[in-house]
């Protein structure tokens, strides 16, 4: 009779443990399920896109550009693609004659 209940008992106290671990991960699944859609995972991040304007004026009759060169362009998309938590990818700086200047940047 003893080992009946102490049988039971062991049983009773592994289906105990055995629910508290489902209902453990039904909350974490939820939570999961619930946050996914702000989550940002590094493995399914894409290519975006972003372009930064010159902001070039016209003083004294020459064209004075805030994006001169390439490098300025490299280091003004590295900054916006920290600034939105991603990781720089690629830059292309297009100049055309008598006009400001764009910088298109990649972030993953």
């Amino acid at each position: 009779m003893k080992e009946k209940r102490k049988k039971s008992k062991s049983s009773h106290k592994r289906s105990r443990i055995i629910l508290g671990l489902i209902g453990v991960l039904i909350v974490l699944l939820m939570i999961f399920l619930l946050m996914g859609s702000n989550l940002n995972f590094k493995f399914v991040k894409e290519v975006q896109d972003f372009e930064i304007k010159d902001g070039c004026s016209l003083i004294a009759g020459n064209l004075l550009h805030e994006i001169g060169n390439e490098a300025d362009c490299k280091i003004r998309c590295s900054n916006l693609c920290k600034v939105r938590e991603l990781n720089y990818y690629n830059h292309n700086f297009v100049t055309e004659n008598l006009t400001c200047y764009s910088c298109e940047c990649q972030c993953k």
